[in-house]
């Protein structure tokens, strides 16, 4: 549904999940790195719904989205803003 609503749009899809498909959690944050040129946009997914990632920057000296968590869930990284399904 993300990518039918959102044609044209580059998007990496990528997803963690523990025992039992729940997210991946750990005591401590730790600075979440994903390369991708010409990166926009980041998202998490939360109940089948695109919801943005608080304080998720994109860097175009490292070409890379960077934020700081301590919980590993399903994200989109996009190369525009993204429409949500509905």
């Amino acid at each position: 549904a993300i990518a039918d609503a959102n044609p044209g749009a580059a998007m990496d899809f990528l997803s963690f999940s523990g025992i039992g498909g729940k997210a991946v959690r750990f005591n401590r944050s730790g600075e979440f790195v994903y390369e991708m040129e010409d990166g926009v946009a980041c998202y998490k997914v939360v109940d089948g719904a695109l919801v943005a990632i608080p304080g998720c920057e994109y860097d175009e000296s490292e070409e890379a989205f960077i934020f700081n968590t301590n919980v590993l869930c399903n994200y989109v990284f996009a190369n525009a803003e993204l429409v949500i399904p509905a």
